[in-house]
């Protein structure tokens, strides 16, 4: 993807500061927690998914090192989603820090469609498939696992609802600084 002309495209901020993504994150990331465990118990039984709890607090030394780890790879897949979907060239991807969390940033804009997998694809492949497979073998540990990383993708969540009404072929970028992006509407509309 080439660089917009900025005399061709209105820009709209579709962002949040990171302050009230945090205030909106918790109780999502609580709904989001309770209804896959409540999910789980429903399809699997509460004594699984106790097991999977049990498990991951006696060895919370690794279940930390698997998060952190996993949150790093979050970040690596919405780099690989935003290149291959996005058409975004590696040279353009920005990775960091910010205030102790890892994130990927997309420095090129893309068409919307490319975003939005490029977004969603951490939860997806992290969150929800480990989720649906625990429902199908009966894994609590994978179930808990599951639904923390699908929890972790609630800021996801936000901006993906913040283009919900963006066409996927109209250009949008990585807001370097605050939750979400910027669209880049063609000046002709």
């Amino acid at each position: 993807m080439t660089e917009a002309n900025q005399d061709t495209y209105r820009t709209e901020s579709r962002t949040m500061p990171l302050l009230l993504a945090n205030l909106i994150s918790i109780p999502l990331f609580v709904i989001i927690m309770v209804g896959s465990f409540a999910l789980f118990g429903t399809v699997r039984g509460y004594d699984a998914l106790d097991r999977g709890v049990d498990v991951a607090f006696n060895s919370l030394l690794i279940a930390l090192v698997v998060f952190i780890a996993s949150i790093v790879v979050h970040e690596l897949l919405h780099a690989a989603g935003w290149i291959a979907f996005g058409g975004v060239s590696f040279d353009k991807m920005k990775f960091g820090f910010k205030s102790l969390t890892p994130y990927a940033h997309s420095q090129a804009p893309m068409p919307a469609g490319g975003y939005r997998i490029g977004t969603a694809l951490p939860g997806l492949a992290l969150g929800l498939v480990p989720l649906l497979v625990s429902l199908l073998i009966g894994s609590g540990v994978l179930a808990v696992y599951g639904a923390v990383m699908l929890a972790a993708a609630s800021g996801d969540l936000m901006v993906l609802w913040m283009l919900r009404d963006v066409p996927g072929k109209v250009l949008v970028q990585d807001h370097p600084s605050e939750v979400g992006s910027q669209v880049l509407w063609p000046a002709t509309e």
